[in-house]
């Protein structure tokens, strides 16, 4: 069984390369995480590669800047002196082609962080957000035309990084955003403006997790595939759930052995649309006929064992080996 340790911590990394880490799966593979391909030191990658003896070399290209494809051409560009490459991706449209590793590692890191499920159920919805970006204001926007608004629970941070607003937000009209901004000013029973420092320990035990039925979870992207964190909480927290991410996110999670109660929450309403903007608007007209607490409670009820079904699949080696065992043949079958 490959050694998740390199994979979800980089705790076991050999060195650095400026914003780069070399990890070991075994004696002879390596675990390359980046962040920035245009600032490491290149040359010291190389020179560790042979010391370590390291003969296949897995690429995480998972942060939101560089696509698989991007990472391996620019990796194969620079001859280092291994046998093979490999590029990990959190996206399973590249999990049939022979160079890429469908591996959605924060689904694995958030299982190891977050425990617990919903509780109590104070409030029906709950919305968390941390870096301000252009769908998660406008989705505010719509949820705060929602009947039941003053019924959810949500946060919004004004944290972004560089002290500057998202490159995103420039997406939204002057209209939207004044709109924006008056939400965000006169709703502070509503709005929860969380601290970004505390961020990190929103696990699944605490409050927005255990007092709602429904997440509306804003992932990462809203135009491609991202499962992080913000989608594994809702599974884990036991309720149900919507996301506004790229098409194709619940697929995977369909994929992976998950239940996403479609029965219960008519996905395909607004799954599969790319504009985020319509795409929210279509999942709010899908959830209002739902979002009463009569509804839910009587939804959440049938459901229960269906809840606790995914909380135990996740944490299973039926789950791992479905992720995991492609990983292996790929890895060790390259060596035969």
């Amino acid at each position: 069984m490959i050694n998740l340790k390199p994979i979800l911590r980089y705790s076991n990394a050999v060195d650095s390369y400026s914003y780069a880490y070399l990890s070991k799966f075994e004696d002879n593979i390596g675990l390359l995480f980046f962040a920035n391909i245009e600032t490491f030191d290149i040359e010291k990658l190389t020179i560790d590669i042979k010391k370590f003896n390291i003969e296949i070399l897995v690429i995480d290209a998972s942060l939101e800047a560089y696509g698989p494809e991007t990472a391996r051409d620019f990796f194969l560009s620079l001859n280092f002196p291994i046998k093979r490459l490999f590029v990990m991706t959190w996206d399973r449209n590249f999990a049939n082609s022979e160079d890429f590793l469908f591996f959605p590692s924060p689904i694995l890191g958030s299982v190891e962080f977050f425990y617990g499920h919903a509780k109590h159920r104070k409030h029906l919805v709950s919305c968390i957000n941390r870096i301000c970006k252009a769908h998660r204001a406008f989705n505010l926007i719509e949820l705060n035309k929602q009947h039941w608004k003053n019924e959810a629970y949500i946060t919004m941070s004004n944290f972004s990084y560089h002290n500057k607003p998202h490159r995103t937000m420039p997406e939204l009209t002057a209209e939207e955003l004044s709109e924006f901004n008056n939400i965000t000013a006169s709703l502070p029973e509503n709005l929860d403006r969380v601290d970004p420092k505390d961020f990190g320990i929103l696990g699944v035990n605490s409050y927005p997790w255990v007092n709602c039925y429904l997440s509306i979870v804003t992932e990462t992207h809203s135009d491609i595939k991202f499962i992080t964190e913000k989608t594994t909480k809702a599974l884990l927290a036991e309720e149900f759930f919507t996301v506004i991410s790229g098409p194709g996110l619940l697929d995977d999670l369909r994929f992976l052995g998950f239940d996403v109660f479609d029965d219960m929450i008519d996905h395909s309403y607004y799954e599969n649309i790319v504009d985020y903007r319509d795409k929210i608007k279509r999942m709010y007209t899908m959830l209002n006929p739902i979002v009463n607490r009569e509804k839910l409670t009587e939804m959440t009820e049938k459901c229960k064992q269906r809840f606790a079904k995914n909380t135990e699949y996740i944490h299973s080696k039926k789950f791992l080996d479905k992720i995991l065992n492609p990983i292996e043949e790929k890895l060790y079958g390259s060596q035969s």
